[in-house]
């Protein structure tokens, strides 16, 4: 199962589903919105439009075209290949090359390079096009198919905001304006885009660094690996094998001692799990234990302030102070949802118990549930179907596959 978070309200989602070998689209109650007729379908963009395709005479040849939240065809299916719309223009693959069409499936770029991706609000499109010792190089068009930068690049990377994007020339990479022009002359080995508080990774030598948006560096290339900032203004690195944390003046303040970090609990409950020794524990943004390092696994603490701890092969709930709210007793478990509730696993069967421990759906389904805004989807002898919050029954286990996705209109 695979879905696309979103913000949206709960009647705009349209849920992809598969019944007999055929997509369509239901909605949180299980009801066809747009029947299961399409051997392959995507999901809607902002348009409100989804390319979906049906099988030619071969079973490699698809032909793609775009529906409406009505299912019904706005644009014929005509295409090998798309791509969703965004900025008003979709991707479409035409005898093997690629152009680009307007939402009346007008096409304003004729198919003649080798990608294309999607055009950013500047209204520049990366693309790439094989030159005459057949090596593909990459540029950008604009919104008429005209080169605003010709294809130079060995590879490249779509603008960011500040203006700049990545580029490889001569197995160098560094960063242009939308002129072409070099801003971080090509030394690197890899360069990576830059991030709202305007710093990038980039790689030197096997080692890794962060830079600013003069060339500047903000951190030494010293690191064996490193991520991108979080929104705590903080990047995980490894040195030496070991992980810790520097903030965006490249200063280490989590020093690195740890097998691992994950910092997806720093956001919301101030603290982060870190692995020492095989144990794993959480820590404040000083670095300090607050859990020390006890459990086999951990999971990231919910809302209600509770995580579940896995210790000698059983799974329960833990506070912010490393005690046992619910204690050891389940074969796997999830986190505690919006709905209160959270996922365990008993005897080889899932069911959901809420913050006391009491079990709300008794185990009986063969897979770990997936908690959706207002639904649950279970599965059930290798079909997917949705109950609510209380174990009743929405719709009996019947779709092949299910993908999440947002209908924006």
């Amino acid at each position: 199962m695979k879905w696309f978070d979103t913000n949206q309200p709960h009647d705009s989602i349209l849920i992809i589903a598969s019944n007999g070998g055929k997509h369509g689209f239901i909605n949180q109650k299980g009801k066809w919105v747009i029947k299961p007729i399409f051997e392959k379908v995507g999901i809607f963009g902002e348009n409100g439009l989804a390319p979906v395709a049906f099988k030619q005479k071969y079973e490699w040849d698809y032909k793609w075209g775009f529906i409406d939240k009505t299912g019904n065809w706005v644009i014929n299916p005509q295409f090998d290949d798309v791509y969703v719309f965004e900025n008003g223009l979709a991707p479409i693959k035409l005898t093997g090359k690629w152009g680009s069409i307007d939402q009346t499936g007008k096409i304003v770029i004729n198919p003649r390079f080798e990608s294309i991706f999607h055009f950013d609000k500047n209204g520049l499109s990366l693309v790439s096009k094989k030159d005459k010792y057949g090596c593909t190089k990459y540029g950008y068009i604009d919104k008429t198919g005209n080169w605003v930068i010709n294809p130079q690049f060995a590879d490249a990377g779509r603008f960011k905001k500040n203006g700049l994007a990545f580029a490889e020339l001569k197995g160098k990479w560094g960063y242009i304006d939308q002129t072409g022009n070099w801003v971080i002359n090509p030394k690197f080995d890899n360069a990576y885009n830059f991030e709202k508080n305007g710093l990038a990774r980039i790689k030197l030598n096997g080692k890794y660094g962060y830079i600013d948006t003069t060339g500047k560096y903000v951190a030494n290339p010293q690191f064996d690996s490193a991520e991108r900032f979080a929104n705590n203004g903080l990047a995980i690195v490894q040195l030496d094998g070991k992980y810790g944390c520097i903030d965006i003046t490249g200063k280490m303040v989590v020093k690195p001692i740890f097998d691992s970090i994950c910092f997806i609990d720093f956001e919301k409950s101030g603290l982060a799990r870190v692995q020492l020794d095989g144990k794993y524990g959480f820590i404040d943004k000083n670095s300090n234990f607050v859990i020390n390092p006890q459990f086999d696994l951990v999971g990231f603490f919910a809302e209600n302030g509770l995580a579940w701890g896995k210790l000698k092969d059983k799974f329960g709930y833990i506070d912010q102070t490393g005690n046992w709210v619910i204690n050891p007793q389940f074969d796997d478990a999830g986190p505690f949802e919006e709905n209160g509730l959270a996922a365990v696993q008993l005897n080889g069967k899932w069911g959901c118990i809420d913050e006391t421990s009491k079990f709300v759906i008794k185990p009986q389904y063969d897979e770990q549930m997936i908690f959706y805004k207002n639904s649950i989807f279970i599965r059930q002898n290798c079909l997917w179907g949705i109950i609510d919050k209380n174990g009743k029954t929405i719709a009996e286990p019947q779709f092949g596959w299910l993908e999440f996705c947002t209908m924006f209109y």
